[in-house]
């Protein structure tokens, strides 16, 4: 029987509109489509406890409402367990916070997003490092992503590889180790979802001087950023 995949839960969407849509770890399930293996629900911030990384096969890493630098307890929990997977060679891909905290476990530096708030659906630019990616070789250089982060990798960790950028955003896509893999965008959100958070922080948009009709305007399905998740665990299958 193949390993079970994990996805760590560090935070949870809005409870208004989980009531009716699910959570993070629903649509990241639902993105990832049939697998030929569990998938297994391990919430952190409930206290639950961490696997072996012998009896699992890999590891996504949910967004959070929380932030990297509070250093909660089931954060830095997790961090540790963390920079002890990525040297078992553990495949991982970290969503968001998931992304900033694989970035502070692996020796990097997380803080404040120096463009600001970036909402809404982003073009993300692959660089020439993506090209022979084994997970990003087949995007194409430019794509766009659901995205929503006031806080950034602001220092990539020793050993980590820039993949690709937003305009807000200079460490969109990373690749930490062979099989680590961080991303500030969202590949299980909805434009639905989106556009319910810029509506939520519309007065925070506002005042930092963007625009929150035009934010929702400009939003898209973003099919081929979803597309992450299934290339992910082909590279488990591999």
């Amino acid at each position: 029987m193949k390993k079970a995949l994990i996805i760590l839960k560090t935070g949870s969407a809005y409870r208004e509109y989980r009531k009716k849509a699910g959570d993070f770890e629903d649509w990241i399930s639902t993105r990832l489509g049939n697998l030929d293996r569990e998938v297994r629900v391990v919430d952190v911030t409930s206290g639950a406890n961490l696997p072996n990384h012998h009896d699992i096969g890999g590891v996504i890493i949910t967004g959070s409402h929380a932030m990297v630098t509070e250093h909660r307890a089931w954060s830095e929990r997790s961090a540790d367990w963390l920079a002890e997977a990525a040297e078992h060679d553990l495949a991982i891909l970290g969503i968001c916070y998931g992304h900033q905290l694989l970035t502070y476990a692996l020796g990097g530096n997380v803080g404040k997003n120096p463009f600001g708030l970036e909402l809404g659906t982003a073009a993300i630019e692959l660089n020439d490092n993506a090209d022979t990616d084994p997970l990003f070789s087949s995007f194409p250089k430019r794509f766009f992503a659901q995205v929503s982060h006031s806080q950034s990798a602001m220092v990539l960790p020793p050993r980590a590889i820039n993949l690709g950028q937003s305009a807000r955003e200079a460490n969109q896509v990373v690749r930490f180790r062979p099989r680590v893999w961080g991303v500030q965008f969202h590949p299980e959100f909805s434009s639905d979802y989106m556009r319910y958070e810029i509506e939520r922080y519309q007065h925070r948009l506002v005042k930092a001087g963007q625009d929150p009709q035009q934010l929702i305007a400009n939003l898209q399905e973003t099919t081929l950023s979803a597309s992450l998740l299934p290339k992910f665990c082909q590279i488990l299958a591999d």
